[in-house]
């Protein structure tokens, strides 16, 4: 059941519940106040009919048939999962697997519905072959390069929120929770958008879709919908689709954003080198401020910095380092020894990691 998303005008009593606004509507002065994205509800609904707005544009689901049939939910004996332990390679095994969750994203992007159990133990299956970050993180940067970018930013968004799971200590359940959220996030982007105006409608767009096509799937935990609905809001309230500051926002949300910016800046797409790690960490240390959960932010900054340590790299001024502390407080700047001397880049600012 392929679907696609049809702009459509609606009169107000016409409006339900999780309809998707199409276009901005803005007040008697042009002061925009509501966004193209915002998932309508019922206090919504009262604010437009107080202002006497009668007829907004909104998305409308649009099936390839008319007659509604009942859809069978893919179950656990449906998928093949390959557990074997003694494979030579784990980067075999890794891929194998990895494209069974890529399977599983492919169904509910095609509308299928996949019960929570099979995608919970597809991702099981995956993180089982890790026992270390660094494992993981390795993983994703051998992946970056992947013929589906969607798909495999997906993925990767899910073993960060695994990671950050883990560094923050959260019970099992929760963390089951938080990497579904993260695989699910983007799922909204697969959607046709029939009218919309521009890349930038559908992007601001995505998420209250992802909501409702996730919603469908039974038993789905309500914090998982609400990270994959607020994944980009901004603690300073310039997100959307609801614009919502701080506390409104699900710890999810707030996690999948750090995560979902980093493995965006990270990389590498056609046309575009792909970011260091370092100048990554820094963009994040100069522009995060007022955008992201400080908590979240410097649990998983300080984290990745970590991964490095020991690291060879290589440096603008052509010369081979190591990488042997990383100041937590500035994670981006670390200090490297280079043969018998030591160079500190947060004092040395004219040399840097590329």
């Amino acid at each position: 059941m392929n679907e696609r998303y049809k702009k459509t005008k609606k009169g107000i009593q016409e409006l339900s519940q999780d309809m998707i606004l199409a276009s901005g509507i803005k007040n008697d002065k042009g002061v925009l106040i509501l966004s193209a994205g915002t998932l309508l509800n019922n206090q919504i609904k009262k604010k437009l009919e107080k202002r006497r707005i009668n007829e907004v544009w909104v998305y409308s689901e649009e099936e390839e048939k008319n007659v509604q049939e009942e859809i069978p939910i893919k179950k656990m004996e449906d998928i093949k999962f390959n557990k074997k332990e003694d494979t030579s390679s784990k980067t075999v095994l890794f891929t194998q697997n990895k494209k069974v969750v890529e399977n599983i994203l492919a169904d509910v992007e095609k509308g299928e519905l996949v019960s929570l159990d099979t995608m919970t133990c597809a991702l099981n299956v995956l993180m089982k072959q890790f026992d270390s970050n660094t494992k993981i993180l390795q993983a994703i940067e051998h992946f970056r390069n992947a013929d589906n970018h969607l798909y495999t930013h997906c993925i990767n968004v899910a073993l960060l929120c695994f990671l950050m799971g883990k560094w923050l200590d959260m019970e099992k359940g929760k963390i089951q929770n938080l990497i579904c959220a993260g695989l699910l996030h983007d799922i909204g982007k697969t959607t046709t958008f029939e009218g919309a105006k521009q890349e930038a409608d559908e992007e601001k767009i995505h998420p209250a879709v992802g909501y409702r096509m996730i919603k469908k799937i039974p038993g789905i935990d309500e914090e998982v919908l609400q990270g994959i609905l607020m994944h980009h809001e901004r603690e300073d309230g310039l997100g959307y689709p609801f614009a919502l500051e701080h506390d409104k926002i699900h710890e999810f949300a707030k996690i999948i954003a750090i995560v979902d910016t980093y493995d965006l800046l990270v990389t590498s797409k056609i046309g575009k080198e792909k970011e260091s790690a370092f100048k990554v960490l820094e963009i994040f240390e100069k522009e995060s401020f007022g955008k992201f959960a400080p908590h979240y932010l410097s649990v998983f900054l300080r984290n990745i910095a970590n991964y490095y340590l020991g690291d060879k790299v290589y440096l603008n001024t052509g010369e081979e380092g190591e990488i042997i502390f990383v100041n937590s407080k500035h994670v981006s700047k670390p200090l490297i020894r280079v043969g018998d001397r030591y160079i500190d880049t947060l004092k040395d600012t004219s040399i840097y990691i590329v």
